[in-house]
């Protein structure tokens, strides 16, 4: 694994990069992600703040990009074959047609997922209870697709399955790389190569919730501003300025579809 310093939310997520040495022969490297997300609580920390509150990621964006002289090499790249493409393409049908019939609520219970999944309504009592285990065995916490950025980065797009929010590991770090980065064959990588790693999200992906007043002293001085709510925006401005320390871009968070760097770190040989 790699030592590099880690600049991010640790309470929303742990995340790390890494790449093998680069063989003499090829003069490639593949280059892994581990990342893990999970409900960060924040404000707690920070005395001048009045307010604690959970924050999770509803989706995000997770890129790899490589320096020259290293360039991506296009068949190591890993992406959504058809048939695993079709299945993400049912389970957001479910997904989502659940969600529009208020059945969700916050979460859908996977059993209940995975039998509307697999077709267990009036039509289909066929489907056993053992059959619908199975199908709730199998679906992955988190829908992962592949988006090209050019020749020298590419990129995964994260949504979760049947979650309100990213929970958990998208892939196995070890047995599923995201890609191989090459310096040309026969050619020897004399520098130490940079690639780097970003997760990013809209803010409008940023779910602040569970916003609370530290202590009632603080409910005199707040009250007459509660009644038009401004504890998101506040906690949104706690959030940049998190970011701000972490050295991380804010962007405009007064802007929905603005891209927030939640994580950046170089891979280092590991």
């Amino acid at each position: 694994m790699s030592s590099n310093r880690i600049r991010m939310f640790a309470d929303v997520l742990a995340i790390d990069a890494w790449h093998s040495p680069f063989s003499q022969g090829s003069g490639s490297a593949s280059v892994h992600v581990e990342v893990t997300f999970k409900e960060g609580r924040m404000g707690g920390a920070d005395d001048d703040f009045p307010f604690t509150f959970r924050v999770a990621l509803k989706k995000a964006i997770l890129s790899v990009r490589v320096e020259a002289p290293l360039e991506i090499d296009r068949k190591s790249v890993a992406r959504n074959i058809p048939d695993t493409h079709i299945q993400q393409t049912r389970i957001r049908t479910v997904r989502d047609t659940m969600r529009a019939e208020g059945r969700a609520g916050l979460s859908i219970n996977p059993m209940a997922f995975a039998g509307a999944l697999a077709g267990k309504v009036a039509a289909a009592r066929e489907q056993t209870d053992e059959q619908i285990t199975k199908v709730s065995e199998s679906l992955p916490p988190i829908l992962v697709a592949s988006e090209p950025r050019g020749r020298n980065e590419y990129a995964w797009a994260l949504e979760p399955t049947y979650a309100a929010a990213l929970l958990g590991q998208p892939w196995d770090p070890l047995e599923e790389p995201r890609l191989s980065a090459k310096g040309g064959v026969g050619r020897r990588i004399s520098i130490d190569p940079v690639i780097d790693v970003k997760l990013t999200c809209a803010l409008e992906d940023l779910e602040v919730g569970d916003i609370r007043l530290k202590s009632d002293s603080f409910s005199d001085k707040f009250s007459q501003f509660l009644e038009g709510d401004p504890r998101v925006f506040a906690a949104q401005q706690h959030i940049k300025k998190v970011l701000k320390i972490a050295s991380l871009e804010p962007g405009a968070m007064d802007n929905r579809f603005a891209a927030v760097v939640i994580a950046s770190v170089l891979a280092a040989q590991g």
